[in-house]
């Protein structure tokens, strides 16, 4: 199956950043690509975590949006085997999850996660995240941590 990707798979040179959203529900898929695609990112979908692991070490975004609770690899499979590789170890990743136990939250950070985002959330805290953690980057792609944002009912 081809990767689904919004709009139409543009080159790597198009200058627009990549965001991988990786969740096995639907509706949060749409709803975050479409705020992101309006944003003027270039939006690549996944329905679970070895979906996206493929995805991430084919074209190797700019950040990924992963949630835990998936099926085949959650999302800290995910992020271990995105830390275990060469190619994205040093990719950005954020957790949008209904996981709001602090225990959980505590180890989304200690696989390396740049922020957490409970749901439900409004779509504008996806955009202004990514936003922040990409005008953080640094050529080497090495970011700093940023604040994490609580979802909001």
């Amino acid at each position: 199956m081809p990767p689904r990707e919004s709009p139409s798979r543009p080159n790597r040179t198009s200058g627009r950043p990549r965001v991988l959203v990786v969740d096995d529900d639907y509706a949060t898929r749409v709803l975050c690509s479409r705020v992101l695609q309006r944003e003027g990112y270039h939006v690549i979908e996944a329905m679970d975590g070895q979906e996206g692991l493929e995805l991430a070490l084919d074209q190797v975004p700019d950040v990924v949006l992963l949630d835990i609770s998936m099926p085949v690899l959650d999302g800290f499979g995910l992020a271990a085997a995105l830390r275990a590789d060469e190619r994205t170890r040093d990719l950005p990743f954020i957790f949008v999850t209904e996981e709001a136990d602090p225990a959980i939250r505590a180890k989304a950070f200690e696989t390396g996660a740049h922020g957490f985002i409970t749901k439900p959330f409004d779509p504008r805290i996806v955009s202004s995240f990514i936003h922040r953690l990409l005008a953080r980057a640094v050529p080497n792609r090495t970011l700093r941590a940023v604040d994490s944002f609580e979802g909001q009912s």
